[in-house]
């Protein structure tokens, strides 16, 4: 059963371990700015730096970006003003849940009395942004990847309808068509820029997983990835007299998106469960034959066999895991007095998996993950997903190369380790809970599961300020997260 806003006792209780992220509030300590200049501060990234929350760029997301929360408290330090691209919509776009060649317009989710998101009507943002891009703070733009940060027809209107174009650029570019994103972050930083972040590859990879690992398309070139970050460091890094942060990526597999869906999810009872094993019995006759041959054969290890060895599929009343096709499994060829046949690659989910946030519960009320095994679009497998930490991995290894410990001019903020520990073990914000998890009041994350709401917000800016105050002297003051939205509760 999908637990997506199941309000938990037991998740409570947790957050309140010893090895929770726990901050104390209020603060004494007076700021201070240590030797940094804030006086302008430009953020660099995707759709997280935008304020890209409940799937939609929106009035409130923005006025809950992380970057926006940093800049509040730069200015009790002698930090100027913070200018985003408003977006000046109550509900924005929701690119992944609109359709606009057909006329579908929708926006951010929102509870319905059910508990579960639904989306608003939208607004497609095409109004260009009114402001000067030069005096511009933040560069985020929701959806791009590394490469596009140097991309010009990321905003060229010729290129309208496919993935190479983005509407959130179009409508800042300072010369749509031929200006590029990090141009224009650059010439906003010469004029006049002190300080900077830069978080951007997360989408390298996401859009691979969202997929259930199924395009490998979608994966950034490990080495291609290494020469772009390279060079959006050393041109914001070649303005005179700027400092800033860089973030490396976290574990999207442990978002909300992929996380909240339990293995166990199908109800079945014991008229379901007699249907399914009659039908897959040809299957389980065809798993018990192989694996009698493996057994019995003397040239293997016991390693190797059981590396070889198909599980069969078992179904009990009550909650059931879903049939789904794994094409990691072993290749089998079984003669039949028809001719050789090859064995399904079936097998049950187990915990190690992940079931996506996308999958459509009207479909498993049909038969998706009973007598129709679920495809790999809606999920990921243990062995896909430690593919994709391991290319993550391999992306921070990269970043943190290029960022040494001792660099004065530039530090790095591990986001990696950061939201590892707080999906292990939460956070503890002034007596009051922050989770890994979509359901309110206490979920950090926003509606679409892979983008902090206001509060989770918050606690990234605390981040970012910890590392600056230890990397450069500074005692920034960090922020209540308990003062900034989650998630609205059905009704609001």
């Amino acid at each position: 059963m999908n637990k997506l806003y199941r309000y938990s006792r037991v998740a409570f209780a947790l957050l309140f371990a010893a090895t929770a992220c726990t901050y104390d509030f209020p603060e004494t300590t007076e700021p201070d700015s240590g030797d940094l200049s804030l006086e302008k501060y430009v953020a660099v990234g995707n759709s997280i730096t935008a304020g890209f929350m409940d799937a939609a760029l929106y009035n409130r997301g923005q006025e809950n970006s992380y970057p926006n929360i940093l800049a509040n408290q730069f200015r009790l330090v002698g930090g100027g003003e913070f200018t985003q691209p408003d977006i000046m919509s109550e509900n924005g776009f929701a690119p992944q849940l609109s359709d606009p060649a057909n006329g579908v317009i929708l926006g951010r989710l929102k509870l319905n009395s059910a508990q579960q998101p639904e989306p608003l009507e939208g607004e497609f943002p095409l109004a260009e942004y009114n402001g000067d891009v030069a005096d511009l703070n933040n560069f985020g733009v929701p959806g791009i990847i590394t490469g596009q940060l140097f991309d010009p027809r990321l905003g060229d209107p010729a290129f309208i309808g496919t993935p190479l174009f983005n509407p959130y650029y179009a409508r800042i570019a300072s010369s749509p068509g031929s200006s590029t994103l990090l141009d224009d972050a650059v010439t906003s930083l010469e004029n006049g820029g002190t300080f900077f972040t830069l978080w951007i590859g997360n989408n390298d990879v996401l859009g691979y997983a969202l997929t259930g690992a199924s395009n490998e398309a979608l994966l950034t070139d490990e080495l291609v990835f290494g020469q772009q970050i390279d060079l959006a460091l050393e041109r914001l890094t070649n303005v005179p007299g700027v400092r800033g942060v860089v973030a490396n990526i976290p574990d999207v597999t442990r978002t909300p998106y992929f996380t909240t869906i339990d293995s166990a999810f199908i109800p079945l009872a014991q008229a379901n469960v007699d249907a399914l094993r009659a039908g897959y019995e040809d299957f389980n006759n065809g798993v018990a034959a192989y694996n009698a041959q493996v057994n019995a054969n003397p040239d293997l290890s016991d390693e190797e066999k059981e590396a070889l060895r198909r599980p069969s599929l078992s179904w009990t009343p009550g909650l059931n895991p879903p049939v789904i096709i794994d094409e990691d499994l072993p290749t089998v060829i079984l003669p039949t007095p028809d001719g050789n046949i090859e064995l399904p690659k079936y097998r049950m989910l187990t915990g190690s998996d992940y079931v996506l946030l996308s999958l459509p519960q009207d479909s498993v009320a049909n038969g998706l993950g009973t007598m129709v095994p679920m495809s790999d679009q809606f999920i990921l497998t243990e062995t896909e997903a430690e593919n994709i930490r391991s290319v993550i991995e391999g992306f921070n290894g990269i970043i943190e190369s290029l960022v040494p410990e001792n660099d004065q001019q530039v530090r790095l903020i591990d986001m990696y380790d950061i939201f590892n520990n707080f999906y292990e073990n939460g956070a503890n914000l002034g007596g009051i809970p922050l989770t890994n998890e979509l359901a309110p009041p206490y979920g950090g994350f926003s509606l679409d599961g892979v983008h902090t709401n206001g509060r989770g917000s918050a606690f990234i800016a605390n981040q970012f300020i910890q590392t600056i105050n230890s990397g450069f002297g500074a005692s920034i003051t960090l922020v209540n997260p308990n003062n900034y939205p989650g998630n609205d509760l059905p009704g609001l």
